[in-house]
């Protein structure tokens, strides 16, 4: 199979040498020259600063040995075995000029923190047990491996490592981190554990002297160095670099032929595949390998590992680790033992490794660099052989400049690459097309401690060079990876190795899997080529040359959004082509007519409605034949496709040119600088952006649905009003804008714009309003009632995110929800309501078939209320209509089918919806809709009580919190008694048989709670609230409006009571806990002393700040404050006994500012838990009332309880203020 290259791995790269010397300059010898590369600066310095220099010195303070004075610094001298003073050095007869060691050098001049630092590496404890308990620990270490489950089945196991590694050393200062992989492979006994434990120690002692909290390797004593370590893969973190922009990992890979070997303590987590021995374990070793267990992510059976040599673990070793590591790592260390045969050697590890693992992988973002780390090195050789350059160009010069001759396995590999068209005639052109790069550093071996530090920091400092060489190849190419994204990649690649070892793995596909692809942006496009059509072009081509650049100025838009990763001509083909190919056909097929032409006219038909013939606008049939025409798909598609490549490089040009002029520009921000421009352009072009409205997709992106309307009468994505909107200053996560996108100069609205969209962690408070005629008047006095507990100043519409009604159910929604009438003024409004509704058209009864009252008079009344106003787009006077959802139901006319109308992304005038939702047979004919020409009865033929199409719409609307419960469910019946209704006989026989079984609002709600809430705990079935109040006098029918104020007065009562007035009290305590949200600032770290996750936050309000809400709800509180009671937020980890709970108390302070300045500030708030995972809650205790039970035992805020682990980055809201802490019981 033919492997996909990076282009500069193709052309004009001929000289390992060559890109060696252009660099070799660069790498670091010292630490101090690591922050000569601004953009790794960060990534090495990390937070941490360099230890000062009298630190260092202090620490230094010694006797010296020879004058018995204690001071700094003192010399360590490892022949001699005694410390000196400066002075004292040179007096000691071995080291006077020209006395040398037992090694023919000089005695060493050595820093003794250094020497013992490496001493305590290099001579590792020979105890057992120590050992053993030093193994044990750095199973913590293990990333992934092979085991054997319970069925003696191969399966490779992932574990945590990765992610815990990313989350303990978060601070939340970086809002994306890019992780690099260095990976070190080697046989056994070749010293690759013991370099990564160096390389570790040394950064440590730099930026943590203090602290010893960086897991590294187990180095193992002499006589077990013919054994391997450990087994696995297992995973380190840089100390420099841990908590940067780009922390640096470093993978340690069992060699390979450990497979056919123990480890030097045996590993229980990870079963050695051929091994057949009983192995007794300690209750130390049981209780470890049950820690692994907890800590596997996944298990991943080998589907195709049919050769009973393909279940061992050195298959694995040989062939499953190679593929993940050379795909993933930015550089490759091969360490080797200093040997006469390492030129042999190393060309053939490095040869090996790349061959049997190049073709394994597509679209690799950059070939892996190698260094060839070549340890235990003898010190007597030429001083120069030190200098990793030296020994590069000498290495390269004498061994990899060969001819392939002298090895038929190299001759063989030539021959295949010239097949596929690349001439090899050294060895060296062999090896550029494996690797960005080959160097190579000598490590000395035990003894000379100074030399060990010098050479570790060179290897160290390479490996900086590298891996920012890595990083600036993988942003030109767009293929660098966030934390988050490299987790998803490697998972993908882990499940398909898993299930087949010769099929590659495609980086690309891996991106498309975890991203959304535009599911709908070829019926977008269709869509504004349909309006072209109608509005402006009266030719195909210049139409489709013209929506070309819209097309392309999009597809760089959404992929720079969805984080897909290559070039824009792959993405375009790979993502998005098809999805343009789909619009271009359908429009040939269905909307662009036959090109015949005769005396009698032009022919309109279109290919697909054919059938007939030719036809005229007339509808005479003006000829015989098939369809005709010169535009087709298959005309156009190859310019169409030219059309959108040509543009799509420009806009991308354009792009980085905007990045170009200022460093802080990001990707993102840049694009939406050039879309800006581009879009303006073409609807200027095409007749001006007024021309084209669509209440279904979003015509600035092409991409998204349209929910929120601008004052112009276009509706933006949600992504789209983010983008080229601001920030709202006084409502986190909300947005403000002063203009359109589509024509920001002929759009320029006057006041602020406010598009409110719900907080990332809040939840969802639902209301659900049943259908019931002029019973209606029960929901309103309910909602009096709670507006009234809640103190009377706050709407209590504000407290709900959807709201969903039938029947006058939905014309209440409709009124509250989108009008903002207030519950008094829909009181009043209400017999006056219903005494236009329900005016009789006839004298007596009615006969089957017809309709008892006047549709035109439930027309009038509504457009008495709702004026000409539409729900949803059109020219809205203030954005408060669109601060909640409104759903309402109705049903189709053959009574066949619910449906839901809805205020976000459909388009209906407003009184359409409301009689669509309130037309019951018998009461009112169906209504038809004029725009699409649809009949529906009233909603309550299917939905009398719409609680399950409400919780249902809810989970739709916002998918994150589509696996919770809401915040509150509250359903609202319209008055109950023991007796059902009469049913009219006259009633069409459709509408009988779901009336006798929904009309019972009771039962449905009995069954939705039992469905919804099943054996879910009693917290969160108080979430899910029904107030349907019983009517103690005689239940007046749906249209007996003579009986509504008397109905009224018997409501009033029947709130008065104490069951009604508890439960009314212990809903308004509800909402008002739903009112706070958590505002999550990051998952920072783990303190080494006390290793849990630490989640970072504040506690918000969601009302806005400043605003008479929140300066009410702050009035609210305040008077439920009881003398001897102080209100506070209870936080804790739940399922854990050992859990702290903490109490933020809601202070006097506190709430002053709410009510004076309408300021909510909690501070920043820590939450200490045990793992990312936890489920934490927080609740509100506002008060001890002893008559709500609920109230003592606290309420849950918006939200929670929840885990922590899915919050995205975007959830986050970035630099953390200073901390307010609370107190911990």
């Amino acid at each position: 199979m033919r492997s996909r290259l990076p282009s500069d791995a193709q052309t004009g790269r001929n000289s390992i040498v060559e890109r060696f010397l252009a660099d070799a300059t660069s790498y670091a010898v010292t630490p101090s020259s690591e922050e000569s590369d601004p953009s790794q600066k960060s990534a090495i310095a990390g937070p941490h600063p360099s230890p000062k220099a009298d630190d260092y010195e202090a620490r230094l303070k010694k006797f010296c040995e020879s004058c018995d004075l204690l001071k700094a610094p003192v010399w360590n001298c490892r022949w001699c075995d005694m410390d000196f003073c400066d002075p004292c050095w040179y007096l000691q007869g071995p080291h006077k000029p020209g006395r040398t060691g037992p090694d023919g050098y000089p005695h060493e001049k050595a820093d003794p923190i250094i020497v013992a630092r490496f001493k305590s590496i290099l001579t590792p404890t020979k105890d057992q047990t120590e050992q053993q308990g030093l193994c044990l620990e750095d199973d913590n270490a293990l990333w992934f491996g092979v085991a054997r489950d319970a069925l003696n089945s191969t399966v490779f196991t992932g574990y945590e490592r990765y992610s815990a590694l990313m989350n303990e050393c978060n601070t939340g200062e970086h809002v994306s981190r890019c992780p690099q992989l260095v990976s070190f492979i080697g046989q056994i006994g070749t010293g690759k554990s013991t370099l990564i434990k160096m390389l570790i120690d040394q950064q440590e002692m730099q930026y943590h002297p203090d602290k010893r909290e960086f897991l590294s390797p187990v180095v193992v004593s002499s006589r077990d160095e013919r054994s391997p370590t450990s087994s696995g893969v297992r995973l380190y973190s840089d100390p420099a670099t841990c908590q940067g922009e780009f922390p640096r990992l470093y993978a340690d890979c069992e060699g390979p032929e450990e497979g056919y070997h123990l480890p030097a303590i045996f590993h229980t987590g990870d079963i050695p595949m051929q091994t057949k021995e009983t192995v007794n374990l300690t209750t130390e070793e049981q209780t470890r390998a049950e820690t692994s267990k907890e800590r596997q992510t996944r298990r991943r059976k080998f589907e195709r590992a049919g050769l009973s040599e393909e279940k061992k673990r050195q298959y694995a070793v040989t062939e499953l680790y190679p593929r993940i590591l050379y795909a993933f790592s930015d550089v490759v260390v091969f360490v080797l033992r200093d040997s006469k045969t390492i030129e042999a050697s190393a060309l053939s590890l490095l040869i090996a490794y790349a061959s049997s693992s190049l073709e394994t992988s597509l679209n690799q973002p950059i070939l892996p660099h190698a260094v060839i780390a070549v340890n235990a090195v003898e010190v007597n050789i030429n001083q120069e052989d030190w200098d990793p350059l030296h020994t590069t160009k000498s290495f390269m010069s004498h061994t990899a400049a060969a001819m392939l001759l002298e090895t038929p396995a190299y001759r063989r590999l030539a021959e295949a690459w010239r097949k596929r068209g690349r001439r090899i005639a050294t060895i060296q052109d062999l090896l550029v097309l494996y690797y960005s790069s080959i160097t190579v550093v000598r490590i000395p071996i035990k003894g000379r401690y100074m030399l060990i530090d010098e050479q570790v920091k060179r290897l160290y400092g390479l490996l900086t060079t590298r891996l920012n060489h890595s990083l600036a190849v993988k942003r030109r190419s767009r293929m660098l990876a966030n934390s988050e994204e490299f987790d998803l990649s490697i998972q993908s690649a882990f499940n398909h190795f898993s299930r087949d070892l010769h099929i590659p793995f495609n980086f690309l596909n891996s991106t498309y899997g975890v991203n959304t692809k535009s599911l709908n942006f070829g019926a977008n496009i269709l869509k504004l080529a349909v309006m072209m059509k109608s509005s402006t072009y009266t030719e195909p081509r210049s139409l489709f040359t013209e929506l070309s650049f819209m097309v392309a100025s999009c597809i760089v838009l959404d992929s720079i959004r969805q984080g897909f990763k290559g070039s824009f001509k792959w993405i375009l083909g790979e993502a998005y082509l098809n999805h343009c190919d789909h619009a271009l056909d359908q429009f040939c097929a269905a909307f662009w007519p036959c090109s015949f032409v005769n005396r009698r006219g032009r022919c309109v038909n279109m290919t697909e409605r054919h059938n007939k013939g030719h036809q005229n606008a007339r509808g005479e049939i003006i000829g015989v034949g098939q369809y005709q025409s010169d535009f087709t798909w298959d005309s156009f598609a190859e310019q169409w496709h030219d059309l959108l490549r040509k543009h799509t490089s420009r806009i991308v040009a354009l792009v980085h040119a905007e990045m170009a002029s200022s460093s802080t520009m990001t990707e993102l921000a840049a694009v939406i600088a050039v879309h800006a421009i581009n879009i303006n352009t073409f609807f200027g072009r095409i007749g001006g952006a007024t021309k084209y409205v669509s209440h279904s997709a979003c015509f600035c992106c092409l991409r998204g649905i349209a929910e929120h309307p601008l004052p112009c009468g276009h509706i933006l994505c949600t992504a789209c009003v983010k983008g080229f909107g601001k920030a709202h200053t006084r409502l986190p996560g909300s947005v403000t804008t002063t203009s359109c996108p589509l024509h920001s100069q002929g759009a320029v609205f006057g006041p602020l714009w406010e598009i409110h969209i719900k907080p990332a962690l809040a939840g969802v408070r639902v209301l659900s309003l049943d259908g019931g005629g002029i019973r209606g008047i029960v929901v309103l006095e309910v909602l009096k009632s709670i507006e009234e507990e809640l103190g009377g100043r706050i709407p209590v519409m504000n407290f709900f995110d959807l709201v969903v009604g039938t029947s006058i159910g939905g014309i209440l929604a409709l009124g509250l929800g989108v009008k903002e009438w207030s519950i008094q003024q829909s009181i009043e409004l209400f017999p006056k309501l219903i005494d236009k509704i329900f005016t009789s058209k006839v004298l007596g009864g009615t006969r089957f078939g017809t309709s008892k009252y006047s549709t035109h008079h439930v027309e009038d009344a509504l457009k008495e209320c709702f004026k000409d106003d539409l729900i949803f787009g059109g020219f809205p006077e203030v954005p408060s209509a669109y601060t909640r959802k409104v759903a309402v139901t109705a049903t189709t006319e053959s009574g066949e089918h619910g449906v839901i109308i809805t205020n976000y992304n459909r388009a209906s005038d407003e009184q359409g919806k409301a009689r669509a939702t309130s037309a019951a047979p018998i009461y009112f004919k169906p209504f038809a809709h004029t725009r699409t020409g649809k009949s529906f009865l009233d909603g309550g033929i299917y939905h009398n009580n719409p609680v399950r199409l409400a919780n249902r719409e809810s989970q739709t609307i916002w998918s994150d919190v589509g696996d919770h419960h809401p915040d509150l469910l509250l359903s609202l019946g319209t008055g109950r008694d023991d007796e059902d209704d009469p049913f009219s006989k006259n009633w069409p026989q459709h509408s009988q048989a779901h009336l006798k079984s929904v009309l019972d609002a009771e039962q449905t709600w009995r069954d939705f709670r039992m469905d919804v809430i099943g054996s879910s705990s009693f917290i969160h079935a108080r979430r899910y609230v029904r107030i349907n109040p019983k009517i103690t006098i005689r239940r007046p029918k749906l249209d007996e409006k003579a009986k509504v104020f008397e109905l009224q007065e018997n409501i009033r009562a029947q709130m008065d009571r104490q069951l009604h007035r508890v439960k009314i009290g212990t809903v308004a305590h509800q909402l008002v806990a739903s009112s706070f949200y958590f505002e999550l600032f990051g998952l920072i770290r783990t303190y080494a002393e006390d290793p849990r996750t630490v989640i970072t936050g504040t506690i918000a309000c969601r009302f806005a700040a400043g605003s008479d809400d929140i300066r009410n709800l702050g009035r609210y509180v305040r008077k439920q404050h009881a003398q001897s009671f102080q209100q506070f937020f209870n936080i804790q980890e739940l399922d854990c006994e050992k859990s702290k709970v903490i109490q933020i108390p809601l202070t006097a302070d506190i709430l002053s500012n709410m009510i004076d300045f309408g300021i909510f500030d909690m501070g920043m708030i820590e939450i200490p838990v045990t793992q990312a995972t936890s489920v934490v809650s927080i609740d509100l205790f506002m008060s001890d009332d002893h008559w709500i039970s609920q109230l003592r035992s606290g309420l849950p805020i918006s939200g929670f309880p929840r885990s922590f682990l899915g919050a995205k980055e975007s959830d986050r809201r970035g630099k953390m203020p200073g901390i307010k802490t609370g107190y911990m019981k």
